[in-house]
C-alpha cells in the first residue's frame, strides 16, 4: 500500500510556477523507512511515541479507532503544518496514506483557488454494504444536508465533478498556509464540543476551526481518487488494476460529450462573471461539453485547446443577451482549459450510476 501511494504522489503534475517538495511523518517502522529511503523525501520528520491506546485497526468490515488515535494524528499533522510555516511554503497538501490520486489531482485544486480544498472521493465505508459517500460534508459531524442544499443536491453535484462550497472534508486537502497562519490548525478537541462518534475526528475539529475563521472550504468532485479503505483493495492485483486506471494517457483533445474543467476570467469588466456559467464564489466551470450553458466562442475555443492551455477569447453578446447592459456588444476573457475527461464516474460511484444499464 505504502509503495503504491508513493508512487501516485510522485507522478502528480505541478501546477505552472509552482514546486512540490514531500514531507513525511513516519512511525518508525523498518520497512516504511527503507521504502521511504527509495522515495527520497525533502523532509522526514522523526516520529512520535504513539500512545498503546492508539491503535488504528483495519478490520474485514470497516475500520476502528480511539479518542487516542485522532489526537495523536492531530498531533503529527500540526507539526506537518508548523514546518511548513516556519520555512515559507504557500501551501500544504494533506493526502492520507490509503489513497491513489489521478495525476491531475493537484492542479485541479489549486485551479479552485480555496482556502481548504479538498479533493472528493467516495467510499462504503462498511465492506460491501450501503451507498458509497464522499468524504465532505455540508453539517457537522457528518451531514449531507446545509448550507442551502439538500442532500441530493450535494451529492448530484458533486457525482458531476462540480467545485461546490462544504464546511468540512480531509484525507486529500490542499491548504492555503495563510489560512493556517490566520488560526486554523489540527487540535487534539476543542472544548465545548460533543463528545463520541464522528465529532471526535481530527478533520472535524480542523473543519470547524476553519468555519468559526471563515476560511472559504471547497469539495472538489472532478479528481478520479482510489481509495483503499477495505482489505480486498489493498492487494496488489487490486492496487496495480487501480493504478492503471487512474494512471492511463488522458486525452489531449476535447470532444463533445467530454466533461471539461476550465476557468474564465473577465479581462475588463468583473460584473462580466455572471454570463460565463460559473458562480461569482467559484472559480471552476465543470460540465459535458454541448452541455454547458456557454458563449459559443468559448466553446469554439474549448474544441482547439489542450489542458493548461490559455488564450484570450472575445465574445460577443447579441441584442437578446438576458443581461441588458451588454447587449450588442464585445468584451475579452482569459480561457483556461484545466483538463478534459470521457463522461463517467468516480471509482465505485460508477457502480451505482451504472447499476441500471446492468439490469
Amino acid at each position: 500500500m505504502l509503495a503504491a501511494y508513493l508512487r501516485s504522489l510522485r507522478a502528480l503534475q505541478v501546477p505552472q510556477d509552482a514546486e512540490l517538495e514531500f514531507g513525511f511523518v513516519h512511525d518508525g517502522d523498518e520497512q516504511q523507512l527503507a521504502i521511504l529511503r527509495i522515495f527520497q523525501p525533502t523532509v522526514t520528520l522523526p516520529p512520535e511515541p504513539r500512545p498503546a491506546d492508539a491503535a488504528y485497526g483495519i478490520g474485514k468490515d470497516t475500520h476502528h479507532w480511539t479518542v487516542s488515535t485522532f489526537e495523536h494524528l492531530a498531533r503529527q499533522k500540526q507539526r506537518l503544518i508548523e514546518y511548513a510555516i516556519a520555512e515559507h511554503y504557500t501551501h500544504i497538501f494533506f493526502v492520507d496514506s490509503d489513497l491513489l490520486l489521478e495525476p491531475t489531482t493537484l492542479i485541479s485544486l489549486w485551479e479552485t483557488k480555496g482556502d481548504i480544498a479538498n479533493a472528493v472521493f467516495w467510499t462504503r465505508w462498511q465492506n460491501g454494504a450501503g451507498i458509497p459517500q464522499p468524504q465532505c460534508w455540508l453539517s457537522h459531524p457528518y451531514g449531507m444536508a446545509g448550507l442551502g442544499m439538500e442532500e441530493h443536491e450535494f451529492l448530484g453535484s458533486l457525482s458531476k465533478r462540480q467545485v461546490i462550497r462544504c464546511i468540512g472534508g480531509g484525507a486529500c486537502t490542499l491548504v492555503d498556509v495563510a489560512a493556517l497562519q490566520r488560526g486554523v490548525r489540527y487540535h487534539p478537541l476543542l472544548s465545548g464540543m460533543p463528545q463520541g462518534g464522528m465529532w471526535e475526528g481530527e478533520d472535524r475539529t480542523f473543519a470547524i476551526l476553519a468555519q468559526r475563521t471563515h476560511e472559504r472550504q471547497l469539495a472538489d468532485g472532478w479528481p478520479d481518487i482510489f481509495h483503499a479503505y477495505h482489505p480486498h483493495q489493498r492487494t496488489q492485483e487490486a492496487l496495480d488494476e487501480a493504478w492503471a486506471v487512474l494512471s492511463a494517457p488522458r486525452q489531449v483533445q476535447a470532444n463533445y460529450g467530454d466533461h471539461i474543467s476550465l476557468t474564465i476570467e473577465p479581462m475588463e469588466d468583473a460584473g462580466l462573471a455572471e454570463s460565463l456559467a460559473t458562480k461569482p464564489e467559484l472559480r471552476c466551470v465543470r460540465g459535458r461539453l454541448g452541455g454547458l450553458e456557454l458563449a459559443p466562442e468559448l466553446e469554439a475555443a474549448v474544441l482547439e485547446m489542450k489542458p493548461g492551455e490559455e488564450r484570450l477569447v472575445e465574445l460577443y453578446y447579441p441584442p437578446w443577451h438576458s443581461l441588458p447592459a451588454y447587449r450588442n456588444q464585445k468584451r475579452i476573457v482569459k480561457l483556461k482549459l484545466v483538463d478534459i475527461r470521457p463522461y463517467g464516474f468516480a471509482p465505485v460511484l460508477a457502480e451505482v450510476s451504472f447499476a441500471g444499464l446492468d439490469a
